[in-house]
C-alpha cells in the first residue's frame, strides 16, 4: 500500500506515535497493535488518512492503555485481578508468580483466559439471577480485543468479555458484567439504563473511573 505520515496525539501528558500499514486484504475492520514503542494501525486501502486518525481518536483511551499494558508486560511484572505478580524468566520460561508458567504471548493468554473464565464462570449466573436476567438467554465469551471491555449483541445474544479484564480487580470485573447485563433492559446509554447499572453497582462511576485512568484496583 501507499506509505501514510504517521500521526501523533498527545494523551495525559504522554506523545504517542501511530504508524499507519496499509492491508492488501479487501476488510473494513482496523486493527491496533503495539511494537517497538508506538502503535501500529493496519487497515486497507479503503481507509483515508483522516478515516484513521478519526478513528485513532475515538478509541485514544483504549488504545493508550493497550500500549501502557504491552510495555508492563515487557517489564518484570503483570496486574492479575488487581494484584501486581511478580515474572521471573529462567531457562526459556517466564513465570507468574503463584499462577504459572509460560513461553509465548499465545501461552499467555491461554493462562489468562483460563483465570478469568473461571471467575466469570461464578459472577455471571449470579448477577443474571440478581437481575433476574432470563437464564438461558446469554451466552459469554471472552475475546483478545482491546477497543472495548464487553458488549451485548442484542442480535446473536452473546455477550463478550475482553481478555483485558484479567488485569483489574474483581469489583471492577463486576461492574463491567452488570453493565452488559443491564443492556437487557436498555439497548442505549440511556438515564434509565444507568439507573439500572448504579440499582446494582452503586459506585461504578468509580470503578469505572478507575478502568479509564488503567488503574487496576
Amino acid at each position: 500500500g501507499d506509505y501514510m505520515e504517521p500521526y501523533v496525539f498527545i494523551y495525559k501528558n504522554e506523545e504517542y506515535i501511530v504508524e499507519f500499514v496499509q492491508t492488501m486484504k479487501l476488510t473494513r475492520s482496523i486493527r491496533f497493535e503495539v511494537q517497538n514503542n508506538h502503535i501500529v494501525v493496519y487497515a486497507s486501502a479503503f481507509h483515508t488518512r483522516k478515516q484513521l486518525i478519526q478513528v485513532v481518536e475515538k478509541h485514544k483511551l483504549a488504545i493508550t492503555n493497550m500500549y501502557k499494558r504491552k510495555m508492563n508486560k515487557s517489564c518484570d511484572y503483570i496486574y492479575i485481578f488487581g494484584e501486581k505478580k511478580e515474572i521471573t524468566f529462567d531457562n526459556n520460561y517466564y513465570t507468574i508468580k503463584d499462577v504459572g508458567s509460560y513461553r509465548t504471548n499465545e501461552e499467555l493468554n491461554k493462562i489468562l483466559k483460563r483465570l478469568l473464565n473461571h471467575y466469570i464462570d461464578a459472577r455471571f449466573p449470579y448477577f443474571v439471577n440478581l437481575m433476574h436476567v432470563d437464564k438461558n438467554k446469554y451466552k459469554y465469551h471472552i475475546q483478545n480485543t482491546s477497543t472495548r471491555y464487553g458488549s451485548n449483541s442484542s442480535r446473536t445474544n452473546r455477550i463478550l468479555f475482553s481478555l483485558d479484564l484479567v488485569h483489574f480487580s474483581f469489583e471492577i470485573i463486576d461492574s463491567v458484567i452488570v453493565h452488559e447485563l443491564a443492556h437487557d433492559f436498555q439497548r442505549n446509554h440511556s438515564d434509565k439504563f444507568y439507573e439500572i447499572v448504579y440499582r446494582y453497582c452503586p459506585n461504578y462511576n468509580e470503578l469505572r473511573n478507575k478502568m479509564v485512568k488503567g488503574m487496576f484496583k
